[in-house]
């Protein structure tokens, strides 16, 4: 019966030509996503529009975060007047610099200022998507592009460098909330930690993203031997998480602290400790 049946076909179900049609077609389809993608963000970029998709992997604030943090600020916002100042540390491509400005719009009462401080430029760790864009300077062009399409541009504050070297130029007590998502590593996520500490105005917010577990809840002797990888999974828990971020978070709070949801964190400053923020 094998003998009817045509050579090339033979070929195919024997393995040895299924492998490279194989691989054509997944190089074709990649390269299709990839250019949906390029097409979305050159539209956006042409008609002035903010562009958050995943080429350049614009898309860094999940939807779910931003509900949680949207809610969580209408209650911390409703009694407030003057002015209100956010330091942001990680912006990317400015998603979660237009989320908080969204959210501050929404208080005409409030006189709101956002100061952004990234390097945009490539660091060991982050993936190659982001490595790229940021060696190309892309990342960054595309982050003014969406601050000045959203109109607050006036608004926002850029220092464009490590935090290691912006954070001690910045005054005491200048900001009511300070967010950090940068590099996740905790030698970096340590430092921001307690460089952001004295910024923070007394009963003033201590915030970040990426809490995906906390360090109760995982195998610690993994974490710290991976404490400087950006991402690794609690093979107990099979569940992907920022080591360097739990580890991190804590030491600096002392221990456990409150889920505010979607991996998010928050602390109020208090003199010269923290504590939960009653939900």
């Amino acid at each position: 019966m094998i003998n009817t049946i045509p050579s090339f076909l033979y070929k195919i179900i024997k393995g040895h030509t299924l492998l490279p049609l194989l691989k054509g077609i997944r190089e074709i389809r990649f390269r299709w996503i990839w250019y949906r993608r390029y097409r979305e963000y050159k539209i956006c970029i042409k008609s002035n529009r903010p562009y958050f998709g995943a080429y350049l992997d614009a898309n860094q604030t999940a939807h779910d975060m931003k509900h949680h943090i949207t809610e969580f600020m209408k209650t911390e916002l409703a009694d407030i007047t003057g002015s209100y100042s956010i330091l942001e540390i990680g912006c990317w491509a400015g998603e979660s610099t237009i989320m908080w400005s969204d959210i501050l719009k929404k208080f005409p009462d409030i006189d709101w200022s956002i100061t952004c401080v990234d390097p945009w430029f490539p660091y060991p760790g982050v993936n190659a998507v982001m490595s790229s864009a940021l060696n190309k300077s892309k990342i960054f062009d595309l982050f003014i592009h969406n601050i000045n399409c959203a109109g607050i541009a006036d608004r926002v504050h850029i220092y464009r460098g490590t935090s290691d070297l912006l954070l001690p130029s910045l005054k005491d007590s200048q900001f009511d909330l300070v967010f950090i998502d940068g590099d996740h590593r905790y030698d970096q996520v340590i430092k921001d930690l307690e460089r952001s500490n004295p910024l923070v105005k007394n009963r003033g917010i201590l915030c970040g993203d990426d809490l995906d577990l906390q360090y109760h809840e995982i195998n610690q002797s993994e974490a710290m031997a991976f404490k400087n990888t950006d991402v690794i999974i609690d093979l107990t828990l099979n569940k992907p998480y920022h080591p360097g971020v739990t580890v991190a978070i804590n030491e600096f709070f002392g221990g456990p602290i409150p889920s505010m949801g979607a991996k998010f964190y928050a602390m109020r400053k208090h003199f010269n400790a923290w504590e939960p923020i009653a939900q």
